[in-house]
């Protein structure tokens, strides 16, 4: 119930923010791009926003807010919510709350090209909005960069290429620019290539972290590499002594599940060229095999490293940051379908 209290009350903001970019901007149109930790960023199409200029657009929206606002539900036309803002029209998927009294604290941060509407970081700590990492917000920004070239911005426009019978047509679109990508990082490392020798690659759980290396690979392949694959599942400790959850279950996604000593040796080892009996791990007995499989990692070889844990320092932050390369996999990136 609070979630869709809290999903009305955003979208009252957002009805406001078009009535208030359309009366200080009458010649651009107002673009939500995309949700950034709890808030949504947001610009004028085609147009680059200046501090100043956001700070008007906030001060005016607050003084809508606490004036009472002015929206009206006129009613539902072909599955949207029809309202009046002010003197304009807007359809919306979702429902807006028309009392903007129930409206909670929000504030708008000058980012980018534009701003971020932020909804849920206000007055924690010092009472200092969260500003969003520049990698991340860089992720963000070009993939909307890319939605913007292929005129693939909101669900709608997806729903129109199946409809227009060209879906595997957009699948291949997008499995190109993964492939592109992956390209790219390889040439990346291969200008690392005299220091690089470990390739660290996490993400969340069903974020494409194994395909991806496998990809990649391929791409290292092209580059003249020969990449070497290690699994840290090979490296979980013995089921008897493994962690377990509050509800005494094992927990085998803690990094404190794998044998942290063991593989930081192995790896210190392989870096320096060394034979390493690297352990195989027995899913079904819950321990490692007493059988272990030699590794080297050569001179034109690259270790491949993938996990949800990859990129914990617990695990290679012994190692000289030159020797490293770190790649982070997730689908961030979303389609609006909505305001």
């Amino acid at each position: 119930m609070r979630e869709t209290h809290l999903r009305m009350e955003r979208q009252t903001v957002k009805l406001g923010l078009v009535k208030v970019v359309h009366d200080l901007f009458p010649d651009d149109s107002l673009k939500v791009s995309y949700s950034i930790l709890e808030g949504v960023f947001c610009n004028l199409e085609g147009s680059v926003m200046s501090p100043r200029e956001v700070k008007a657009v906030d001060e005016h929206l607050r003084a809508w807010v606490e004036s009472g606002g002015d929206i009206q539900l006129m009613g539902r036309y072909g599955g949207y919510y029809r309202y009046h803002v002010g003197d304009l029209v807007v359809d919306a998927v979702y429902p807006a709350d028309e009392d903007t009294s129930q409206v909670e604290p929000f504030t708008l941060i000058p980012f980018s090209y534009g701003f971020i509407v932020d909804f849920g970081d206000i007055d924690k700590g010092n009472g200092s909005p969260l500003i969003p990492p520049v990698h991340l917000s860089a992720a963000y920004e070009n993939n909307q960069l890319w939605l913007d070239k292929i005129n693939v911005e909101t669900a709608v426009d997806v729903n129109l290429w199946i409809k227009q019978g060209r879906s595997l047509r957009l699948i291949s679109i997008a499995e190109a620019l993964h492939e592109k990508q992956l390209a790219e990082i390889a040439d990346q490392i291969l200008a690392q290539r005299r220091a690089l020798r470990v390739l660290l690659i996490a993400g969340p759980s069903s974020s494409g972290k194994t395909s991806t290396a496998q990809r990649l690979a391929t791409q290292l392949q092209v580059n003249g590499f020969k990449p070497v694959s290690l699994s840290l599942d090979n490296y979980y400790l013995d089921r008897s002594i493994s962690p377990r959850d509050a509800d005494g279950n094992h927990d085998f996604d803690t990094i404190d599940a794998l044998n942290l000593p063991l593989l930081r040796d192995h790896l210190s080892r392989l870096v320096n060229g060394e034979i390493v009996e690297t352990p195989v791990f027995n899913f079904e007995r819950g321990a490692p095999d007493e059988q272990t499989v030699p590794m080297i990692v050569g001179d034109d070889q690259v270790l491949l490293i993938e996990g949800i844990h990859a990129l914990n320092p617990a695990i290679a932050g012994h190692l000289p940051t030159a020797q490293l390369f770190k790649l982070y996999v997730s689908a961030l990136g979303g389609l609006n379908i909505d305001l």
